[in-house]
């Protein structure tokens, strides 16, 4: 009776075995980072398999939102007085190197630019139908170089609005000065980091 009591616990501890070493697997412990964890004697730190870190409840942190591109004009004020001579649409030497520099800029936003609208303006001095005219004239000229220097033609507008839209006294040659002019403005995407939003409180 005895001998047949013992082969009993004998099959029963072989059946329970499997299901004892698998509580006392280990693993190596590693940091958030990967990294495996050591002593001061370099050796590595064990633990139990599936406890630890993953078992405390500490939380991933939640990841930061991606950014979003929004829209945004920028404004490029060009002196005509220093691009074109008196009473003229044909751009002076220093003029055409300082679009080519305004040219190589733009090139080099690429597809983050949307739109760019060129706008002729004028003093006034003369006659409205003549402001108006030499304030076209100047636009396309300004619009079609920058073309000519690698933008994009499809995103250029041009057009003039003669003496219309004075940004300064028409009444000194100061004022004067500051009417002569050509706007480029660059409608485009800028990226934007979206803020995160603060933890809940506990």
């Amino acid at each position: 009776m005895k001998l047949k009591n013992l082969i009993a616990l004998a099959a029963v501890a072989a059946v329970a075995a499997p299901a004892f070493a698998d509580l006392s697997a280990t693993e190596d412990l590693t940091s958030r980072g990967g990294d495996l964890v050591k002593n001061r004697w370099g050796e590595c730190v064990t633990v139990n398999a599936n406890k630890g870190l993953r078992d405390c409840g500490v939380q991933a942190p939640e990841p930061a939102p991606p950014p979003v591109m929004e829209m945004q004009r920028e404004v490029i004020t060009l002196n005509t007085d220093a691009y074109f001579d008196f009473d003229k649409y044909n751009l002076k030497p220093a003029g055409k190197q300082a679009l080519q520099d305004l040219a190589g800029q733009l090139n080099q936003r690429g597809a983050n630019i949307q739109k760019i609208t060129v706008v002729g303006h004028t003093d006034s001095k003369g006659t409205d139908a003549y402001n108006q005219k030499l304030s076209e004239r100047r636009a396309s000229t300004v619009a079609n170089y920058l073309a000519e220097n690698g933008v994009p033609s499809q995103l250029i507008e041009a057009y003039g609005q003669g003496e219309s839209h004075p940004v300064a006294t028409n009444k000194t040659a100061e004022g004067r000065a500051q009417n002569r002019r050509v706007e480029v403005n660059v409608d485009g995407l800028v990226e934007r980091q979206v803020a995160q939003p603060a933890p809940a409180a506990q």
